[in-house]
């Protein structure tokens, strides 16, 4: 049963709908096949994430972590955990919109952060000064398809971290050329390590590198 279950749960996704099944069958979390699953995917447009607050630290070994949701009014479950899995090395968030605080709530708690995907339509910029809340490794890719000025003020908060980035590839879709000088320094912190660079201008579509 070991074996089976090492494969059947690598990957979970959860809604409201399939929370109730998950917990009538596995009562205890600690002996549920949570630390077999090493992709986890919830959708924040339910109530979904404040019933598997009590479980989560049992998904100790996730790896990839996708958030969600609309306006994610309800990640207010985020800091009551108060710790989500560390060895999460992938992290993708997909919004209608989000704030700052929600976003740093989510990222403060990764040390081993690798790549980050982030996508929503309307954000509100992150605060000077983050270096020290995100701890990130920032080795692999970033992905930034946002909608409005949140660009700036994310690649910003990224270079402060303390540990420096090193990422692979970068992709970005902005709405202007105003952007660009802010990845112009994220370019140039990565340049030991930057092997793809795709940035493109949502305006004309047509890339800027």
């Amino acid at each position: 049963m070991p074996s089976c279950r090492r494969h059947l749960f690598r990957r979970v996704a959860f809604r409201s709908h399939n929370l109730p099944s998950w917990k009538n069958t596995f009562p205890d979390p600690s002996t549920s096949p949570a630390a077999y699953a090493h992709e986890m995917r919830i959708h924040l447009a339910s109530d979904a994430p404040i019933q598997l607050a009590e479980y989560m630290p049992y998904f100790s070994n996730v790896r990839d972590l996708t958030l969600i949701g609309g306006k994610c009014d309800n990640l207010e479950w985020i800091p009551s955990i108060g710790k989500l899995p560390t060895s999460i090395r992938s992290l993708t968030m997909k919004f209608v919109s989000i704030t700052n605080a929600q976003v740093l709530n989510i990222m403060g708690q990764l040390p081993n952060l690798d790549n980050l995907s982030l996508c929503t339509f309307k954000g509100s910029g992150f605060p000077d000064g983050v270096g020290d809340i995100l701890k990130g490794r920032y080795g692999g890719k970033l992905e930034l398809l946002l909608m409005d000025d949140f660009h700036a003020s994310v690649v910003r908060s990224l270079l402060e971290v303390s540990e420096g980035l090193g990422f692979k590839s970068v992709k970005a879709f902005c709405n202007a050329e105003d952007d660009f000088p802010v990845y112009a320094d994220l370019v140039s912190a990565c340049q030991d390590t930057l092997i793809d660079l795709d940035i493109s201008v949502s305006a004309e579509g047509s890339p800027l590198c």
